[in-house]
């Protein structure tokens, strides 16, 4: 009954990426997920650019463990994935920037002026994805780190 319990268990504070590993947790337990086209849940965006890069960090110190974590910490998983990660991370850069801004511009073409700050925050998240794929368990959301312990 705890077991059953500690799936649907959702943590209100989520760090980045928990939200993903509680969707798979949800999933390899039978469960169906259904969205509802109108939110129910109050969700307030990073405010101020420290804020913002903060959260880009820790979003790509959590890529790996959260994606990929169950397919192991090994390093026959872990360096394919970082050597695609080093020799992709110049194009990951220029497309998720150019992603971000492309409708920013045909908007207000002023906006240009923030390319250097989305690129330094895409730069930003590389590093830190390649940070999380290099050290799985230090870079372990808080909330996984916590479960990981109970069940050991």
């Amino acid at each position: 009954m705890k077991e059953q319990r500690d799936v649907y268990r959702f943590e209100e504070k989520l760090e980045t990426g928990e939200d993903i590993e509680f969707n798979d947790r949800l999933r390899r337990s039978g469960c169906q997920i259904m969205f509802s086209p109108v939110p129910r849940i109050f969700h307030q965006n990073r405010v101020g650019f420290h804020a913002v890069a903060t959260h880009q960090y820790k979003y790509g110190l959590h890529s790996y463990p959260v994606r990929f974590g169950r397919l192991g910490y090994s390093w026959f998983v872990r360096l394919p994935i970082l050597v695609l990660l080093l020799i992709g991370a110049p194009a990951l850069v220029l497309l998720t920037s150019f992603v971000t801004l492309k409708d920013w511009v045909r908007y207000d073409p002023r906006e240009v002026i923030y390319a250097p700050g989305v690129l330094f925050l895409r730069v930003l998240f590389v590093v830190a994805t390649l940070v999380g794929t290099i050290d799985v368990r230090r870079s372990l959301p808080v909330a996984m780190r916590n479960r990981r312990r109970s069940r050991a």
